[in-house]
């Protein structure tokens, strides 16, 4: 059911049956109302371990860096792989473009207990990710993929998060 009216069939239905059948009931119509299909991916593999995004332009190591790292390491890290095939240097992304990732239509794990909501083409081995964004020199800002967040705590060095990359340059690659 995908229209109105069989939501109206489900809750006359649900008049004359016993509360307990109501969730089976009710958890079927939520599926099927909600349910458009598989989403396609709108990445672009330009290469081993790195994605365009269709939609931005913007460039992406397909997988994070598979530790956690404090921001410091985090930021590091970036600056210190290989220039992009556009000849971009990689950096932290800011959590506007991390966000751009977020994709409630997508599932996949992510850490010991994690359902990453973000497109199979790129992998994370935990939710949480390092961003640029830095409200002041004592914080900086992670986005979770869990739940579609972004959190500012004090930036201790002890704090770790994955750290995925991107040139942030658009590429006219293929």
């Amino acid at each position: 059911m995908s229209d109105a009216s069989g939501i109206v069939k489900i809750a006359a239905a649900l008049d004359r049956t016993p509360p307990t059948r109501w969730i089976a009931v009710l958890a079927t119509a939520v599926v099927c109302v909600s349910c458009d299909g598989p989403t396609e991916s709108h990445f672009v593999s330009l290469g081993e371990g790195v994605v365009r995004d269709a939609r931005t332009g913007l460039v992406w190591t397909s997988r994070d860096s598979g530790q956690v790292l404090n921001w410091s390491d985090a930021d590091e890290h970036c600056r210190g792989l290989v220039p992009a095939s556009n000849g971009a240097r990689w950096r932290l992304p800011s959590t506007e473009e991390l966000a751009s990732l977020y994709d409630t239509s997508m599932e996949q794990a992510c850490g010991e207990a994690a359902v990453c909501r973000i497109d199979p083409a790129i992998d994370l081995s935990v939710p949480y990710q390092w961003s640029a964004t830095a409200p002041n020199s004592n914080r900086h800002t992670y986005f979770d993929f869990a739940f579609g967040t972004q959190l500012s705590p004090w930036a201790r060095p002890t704090l770790t998060r994955g750290t995925l990359c991107t040139s942030g340059e658009q590429d006219d690659g293929p």
